[in-house]
């Protein structure tokens, strides 16, 4: 039964991320949203602002289920993930919905005390094509899943949090990865797009997004 009810919990992610275009979508049903920002800095002391949006849920066995919706970032962040950090990035959004998890529950102590488990199990969905949707006005932007491809990452990782710090530091593990689906796209695209400048409303080619 919870060996059924944990499939499920992955088929209902994995359709749900397969059909949204807009970090505001509503979680799928008994799953819980929620969003945590957070800085990716570059070698020159450059600094990326960002916001991630995701849904959770907790199965009977004790697993967190996670699906990354999107990634809002302020002025020219785009063209900066794209072109320099790709893989960064994408272990940064990674971190920050740990975080979030570290932030507003206790997870396991990466040292090993308090005599509970040693990490949490989290299985994270996300999109393997993503694209840029720029807004001129605002110069901001939102990374999303592409609306002509179904292509996913699930990944699951032994998560844990020292606490000894302020916030609490988060220690991760990848166990095992696998995607699926249409996964079609390159790896870089043009931010922006030809014809258009970081003050107009766009949205970007497809490109892919690294796995795990």
């Amino acid at each position: 039964m919870f060996k059924k009810l944990f499939l499920l919990a992955v088929t209902v992610a994995v359709m749900f991320l397969s059909n949204i275009f807009d970090t505001k979508a509503e979680c799928p049903p008994n799953w819980n949203a929620a969003s945590q920002p957070f800085t990716l800095k570059g070698e020159d002391n450059e600094e990326c602002n960002l916001t991630v949006y995701f849904c959770w849920f907790l199965d009977p066995l004790g697993v967190y289920h996670t699906i990354i919706t999107g990634c809002y970032f302020e002025e020219d962040c785009g063209s900066w993930i794209i072109q320099n950090h790709p893989t960064d990035f994408h272990d940064a959004e990674l971190m920050a919905v740990y975080q979030w998890f570290a932030n507003h529950y206790m997870l396991p102590s990466c040292d090993g005390g308090g005599g509970g488990p040693a990490y949490y199990i989290f299985e994270t969905t996300s999109s393997n094509c993503v694209a840029i949707q720029n807004f001129g006005q605002t110069q901001t932007g939102l990374l999303l899943q592409c609306p002509d491809k179904n292509g996913i990452c699930i990944a699951e990782y032994r998560v844990c949090a020292n606490y000894n710090v302020n916030p609490p530091a988060v220690g991760k593990s990848l166990v095992s990865y696998y995607s699926s689906g249409d996964s079609d796209c390159p790896t870089s695209v043009q931010i922006p797009p030809d014809g258009y400048t970081t003050d107009d409303d766009w949205i970007s080619d497809c490109f892919l997004q690294i796995c795990p």
